[in-house]
């Protein structure tokens, strides 16, 4: 269903040690997620409408299984077969509920996802709210480090090309009558974007480690929630899937470049 925001996650398991099968069993009765003073899972996790992991060999199942008694494990592959039976398990069929509770998640998890992004977007529909979305940034690059797919050998934000002397900002102070400290932070999130723009997969991980409290996770996702679809891409479905913008095809995106087959 998700996962808490660390802080959080510290603060359950240490009141609960069994804080986890709690959940587990609040979810199958239908309590949800949201626990006491109003902790719940990430948002960017209450917007994910892939609840269940993809191109694995073994998947564990917790949605519509009794959690009390056993968790399901389904084999997708050849390999996962294999598995299976290496370990003796007994081959039983999914639980009836599952089906129905999958589709009531999505159902829930699709009309979040829409209200969050809409209101995302509304923020961002010029550079002047994207610049109040991230005005308490001290560009730290927690959420460049905390990122899984960030995965350039070199960033440019931590060569030379961004370590100004201090002459430097006296002189840009000077000429320009003020100075926003720290500086570059727009140019960061804006390469941050068109990166992200393509490959986010919303795990919200760059959110809980901003030490701000900006909502970075949310930002990306509805970002790239639009650039993947013009690319009819999405992170992950395919390890051998090129990424887009990372090559180049002639027939791509004419009504923008204006190309006449």
């Amino acid at each position: 269903h998700g996962r808490y925001d660390n802080r959080d996650f510290l603060t359950l398991v240490g009141d609960d040690p069994q804080a986890t099968r709690e959940v587990l069993r609040a979810v199958q009765e239908g309590r949800g997620t949201e626990l006491t003073d109003g902790v719940d899972v990430l948002r960017t996790c209450r917007a994910c409408v892939t609840p269940e992991a993809e191109n694995v060999d073994l998947r564990l199942e917790v949605i519509g299984h009794d959690v009390n008694r056993a968790l399901g494990l389904e084999s997708l592959t050849e390999e996962g077969d294999r598995a299976v039976e290496s370990l003796g398990l007994p081959e039983v069929p999914a639980p009836e509920a599952r089906a129905a509770a999958l589709e009531a998640l999505l159902r829930e998890r699709n009309a979040f996802r829409e209200e969050l992004q809409a209101g995302m977007r509304e923020r961002i529909k010029d550079v002047d709210g994207l610049m109040e979305v991230i005005s308490h940034c001290i560009n730290c690059y927690n959420c460049r480090v905390a990122c899984p797919v960030c995965y350039c050998r070199e960033c440019v934000f931590v060569t030379d090309t961004f370590q100004h002397e201090s002459r430097q900002y006296l002189g840009w102070a000077t000429k320009r009558k003020r100075l926003r400290m720290p500086t570059d932070t727009l140019f960061y999130h804006l390469t941050r974007l068109a990166h992200m723009s393509t490959l986010c997969v919303g795990c919200g991980q760059c959110t809980s480690a901003c030490p701000m409290d900006i909502p970075v996770g949310e930002l990306f996702s509805t970002v790239a929630e639009g650039t993947q679809a013009v690319f009819d891409y999405v992170p992950g479905r395919d390890p051998e899937e090129e990424q887009p913008l990372a090559f180049f095809r002639e027939d791509e995106l004419q009504e923008v470049t204006g190309q006449v087959k």
